[in-house]
């Protein structure tokens, strides 16, 4: 069984940027939501992608944006991914010519599989986060594992779990019960945080890396 991608989302600086690459994650995310404590100015977004290795990918967060601010902030950061995070509609996920699609999902109850089938027509990805009334994301709350053991059980073809992310309060912690469900991928940001939301912690990120083997 293949471990799962690793990506570190509210990178707000080079140095953790590097750190999370250097230690085995795939993937890195760019916060664009200005009401985020992880919020990063497009252009220090692409001072930080133009220091990084080009083989791998970094996704920007959007949350409500029009399809012009996207278009605009994608062509100065330079990302070669976007994950929308708000209540956009699902024409939003389609159109993006080179660019991947993360469509993100906060989790209350259980979802129809029909539903999400539907949506990986439009997206590239789907993205599981535990669901907050007062934030979109990065709030640290663990989805119910019933939910998640409920959606091995019903994506019987896996099709669903070969495109999803999730999220919602990883941990090194509970990193190895989540990879045992055999997702695409598995997202953190404040579970490798420092006491400072803007800041990763090296020895999270190690300890992470280190229990998922």
């Amino acid at each position: 069984m293949s471990q799962p991608k690793i990506k570190i989302c509210g990178i707000t600086n080079l140095e953790d940027a590097e750190h999370s690459l250097k230690a085995g994650a795939s993937f890195l995310g760019f916060n664009f939501y200005q009401k985020s404590k992880r919020y990063l100015e497009p252009e220090k977004a692409k001072k930080i992608i133009a220091a990084l290795p080009s083989d791998k990918k970094y996704f920007g967060v959007f949350v409500n944006h029009s399809r012009q601010e996207v278009t605009e902030i994608a062509a100065i950061s330079g990302i070669s991914g976007l994950q929308f995070h708000g209540d956009e509609p699902d024409s939003m996920l389609e159109d993006w010519p080179g660019l991947e699609v993360i469509k993100a999902l906060r989790i209350k109850t259980f979802p129809v599989i029909s539903e999400l089938k539907t949506l990986l027509e439009k997206a590239d990805y789907l993205l599981f986060d535990s669901f907050s009334d007062k934030e979109y994301g990065g709030t640290g709350k663990t989805i119910a594992s019933d939910i998640l053991e409920g959606l091995v059980g019903r994506d019987a073809d896996g099709d669903i779990l070969k495109k999803l992310f999730i999220a919602g309060g990883v941990t090194s912690s509970n990193i190895k019960s989540i990879s045992n469900l055999s997702p695409f991928a598995i997202d953190l940001a404040s579970g490798v945080e420092s006491d400072n939301p803007r800041k990763k912690s090296l020895e999270k990120i190690k300890a992470l890396f280190r229990n998922l083997e």
